[in-house]
């Protein structure tokens, strides 16, 4: 059975601005940087109907693992990334981000959809603490600019 995970956070720029971060392969590795490595994340921005293979380390272990990321939509307009992912033990791990217009700035939800078989309450605690980090260093590293 999947188990749902869902986080918001604000951020003091347009819609526009934030949209740059979501496109940017290397926005991933810079906020994951000391949680996950990764090799072989593109140079060019996220495009719909791509489908990479990175090998992911986690916190500087000597093992790696093949993640599969399929883009299915991306579509700035609508201020929505859809993937399929998976990895590991991880059957399916469906992301949904969406970018929206908020008070003071502009707003980033991540819905994620784990399956994990009976890892899948280890996976969605994980998730929850590793996109929190993300979003906080993320908004640490706007504000500071």
């Amino acid at each position: 059975m999947a188990g749902v995970v869902e986080i918001s956070e604000t951020y003091p720029i347009p819609k526009p601005a934030l949209w740059e971060y979501v496109e940017d392969w290397s926005d991933l590795a810079d906020v994951m940087a000391g949680i996950a490595s990764y090799e072989g994340l593109p140079d060019t921005p996220l495009r719909a109907g791509e489908t990479i293979t990175v090998r992911v380390r986690l916190f500087g272990l000597p093992f790696a693992q093949d993640w599969t990321i399929e883009v299915v939509e991306a579509d700035e307009v609508r201020g929505i990334v859809r993937s399929r992912e998976k990895g590991g033990a991880v059957k399916s791990w469906n992301h949904l981000i969406t970018i929206a217009e908020a008070p003071g700035g502009s707003s980033w939800t991540d819905r994620i959809e784990i399956d994990a078989g009976v890892l899948t309450g280890l996976y969605c605690a994980f998730a929850r603490w590793m996109y929190g980090t993300r979003h906080k260093r993320r908004l640490a590293a706007i504000t500071a600019a």
